[in-house]
């Protein structure tokens, strides 16, 4: 791995540090600790940046706290892009690679929606 997306808020970020010579990008997102809903725009920018990583062509560590709910989330939406699956086909997949996945059933319905366009 040289390559690094970060969904955590900055103060997370410091029990995570980034070995200097990977690339890292990130868009903070809300987990369940957050109360702020999970808008489009940082949803779909977060998918965006994430891509833009991938498209370097090197694995892109995709990371969160727990690795749960938000950086699932994200390779739910990538690995749907990517092989042209719908979002529950998809969320399979990152199951059956990562079984602790649970993302938020909300950030999910969006992540369907922005899929759909």
């Amino acid at each position: 791995m040289q390559s690094r997306f970060s969904c955590c808020y900055p103060h997370e970020e410091r029990a995570a540090p980034v070995p200097p010579h990977w690339l890292s990008a990130g868009v903070p997102l809300p987990d369940h600790r957050r109360q702020e809903p999970l808008d489009a725009a940082r949803l779909a920018a977060g998918l965006d940046l994430a891509q833009q990583l991938l498209d370097q062509g090197r694995p892109v560590y995709v990371h969160c706290m727990a690795g749960i709910e938000r950086s699932p989330l994200i390779a739910v939406g990538l690995t749907a892009r990517a092989r042209n699956m719908s979002l529950f086909d998809a969320l399979d997949w990152v199951r059956r690679c990562h079984p602790a996945a649970r993302p938020i059933v909300s950030h999910l319905e969006l992540l369907e929606r922005l899929l759909a366009k």
